[in-house]
């Protein structure tokens, strides 16, 4: 009996809010600040996008790298085809957070100097000192930097092990066995050999699809 009355005291205070009409929230309206506010970003990439590889990456990520309470900037850069064979472009560019909501690009003192095809980025304190450490995915190669304070970073990637390649894209860190480290687990895309790129308009299957010209995937 108690639990009927209670069904029924549910359903009419239910029944009554669903006749009382909804208040609209305002809805969001946001502003284009970013040169504004130092956010100069120049992404590098290939016009043409004649390769599945030259339609990916432009990642970005949120990290206090001096842990003085404001959210400093993360983004990922591309390259090209020809430049990736050169050696690539800087696959990261940090941007501190200064008073009065300013950013600063602070990439080259920090450290973050590793060249290459930039696709993602994932950001945790994985050696457990309390800063904020970053890891970059990209094709041919991902970078891991060690943050040693006041957003001074080391590159420890070969020497922890991570630097994959192939063609990574995605990153993310979990403590999956609960034992106070985070792991990290990395996504990969198809397989794409820079050496042996088929002739973008030619004849080959992948790069046309039913007939139709198309970006050449792997």
């Amino acid at each position: 009996m108690r639990i009927t009355s209670l069904g029924l005291v549910l359903f009419l205070s239910f029944s009554a809010s669903a006749q009382t009409p909804l208040r609209k929230a305002p809805l969001p309206r946001f502003t284009e600040v970013a040169k504004q506010v130092g956010l100069n970003v120049s992404h590098i990439s290939s016009l043409e996008k004649r390769y599945i590889v030259e339609s990916m990456s432009g990642g970005a990520g949120l990290i206090d790298c001096d842990n003085d309470g404001n959210l400093d900037i993360i983004t990922v850069n591309g390259s090209t085809i020809d430049r990736f064979r050169n050696g690539g472009d800087p696959m990261i560019t940090l941007y501190h957070q200064d008073t009065g909501f300013k950013f600063r690009d602070i990439t080259q003192t920090a450290g973050l100097v590793r060249k290459g095809w930039g696709m993602g980025v994932a950001v945790a304190d994985y050696d457990n000192d309390g800063l904020p450490d970053i890891y970059v995915t990209g094709y041919g190669g991902n970078a891991l930097y060690r943050n040693l304070g006041n957003c001074k970073f080391q590159d420890v990637t070969d020497k922890a092990g991570v630097a994959a390649g192939g063609f990574s894209t995605g990153a993310a860190w979990a403590d999956y066995d609960r034992d106070g480290f985070v792991d990290l687990f990395v996504s990969r895309y198809v397989h794409v050999d820079m050496n042996k790129l088929p002739t973008f308009g030619s004849d080959e299957k992948n790069c046309r699809f039913k007939g139709i010209l198309v970006q050449c995937g792997p």
